[in-house]
């Protein structure tokens, strides 16, 4: 069950589980991208700082090449990005 506007937890998970399976079709995965963009960035930045390895297994859609913009809220398709290149680029992982 999909909850509006926040996501609640058992959404969350549904819509995590999701995007660590599919990549298509596009619209479903930019629509879960962006309504678990709030909660997945708490994980990320929270207290508790995972690893690389561990984001890239809860997340593996950032391997596909999708990056967090300055507003933590929208992101860019980087086609020609690579994650590695990006993991010297923040202090955290």
């Amino acid at each position: 069950m999909l909850c509006p506007s926040l996501v609640c937890a058992d959404a969350f998970e549904e819509m995590k589980n999701w995007l660590q399976l599919h990549q298509q079709p596009q619209s479903k995965l930019l629509d879960y991208w962006r309504r678990t963009a709030k909660r997945r960035l708490t994980a990320i930045h929270g207290p508790y700082v995972p690893s690389l390895d561990s984001i890239l297994q809860q997340w593996p859609r950032y391997k596909d090449g999708f990056l967090l913009a300055s507003s933590f809220t929208s992101f860019v398709n980087c086609g020609s990005c690579h994650i590695s290149d990006l993991s010297q680029s923040f202090s955290y992982f």
